[in-house]
């Protein structure tokens, strides 16, 4: 019986998290690069589609675009990536990305971000209307 319940309020935690998701999000930090923006927009089925660029060594604005969709299980920020703008052979879609979420409150989002060591915290603030 405990088991159940506490499968339930995972459940219910899971479900709270993933409903603050819904909306658009813009990066506010990151350590993993510099002159980097990415605004992130999730519809309330959990679909994101993410527009980021960057600014080169060069000077040069290199634009990306990606899409998915997001699922929150257990407190982790499960991304399933369906399309990206880089992808030249469809062969690596889709793949799946886990990311730990530190916080996420109607306005901030921070996960820790990283594929190989899941170290570094990446913050996210939400647009407002």
């Amino acid at each position: 019986m405990v088991m159940t319940s506490c499968k339930q309020d995972a459940a219910e935690r899971d479900a709270k998290l993933q409903g603050k998701l819904t909306g658009t999000w813009v990066l506010e930090y990151t350590p993993l690069a510099s002159n980097f923006e990415s605004t992130i927009f999730i519809d309330s089925n959990r679909n994101y589609a993410v527009h980021g660029q960057r600014l080169t060594l060069s000077n040069k604005i290199y634009t990306f675009e990606i899409g998915g969709k997001y699922t929150v299980v257990n407190g982790w920020l499960i991304d399933t990536v369906t399309n990206h703008s880089m992808w030249t052979n469809k062969a690596h879609s889709p793949y799946v990305v886990s990311n730990q979420i530190v916080r996420l409150t109607d306005q901030e989002l921070i996960l820790k971000f990283d594929e190989v060591t899941n170290q570094v915290e990446v913050i996210f603030r939400k647009k407002e209307k």
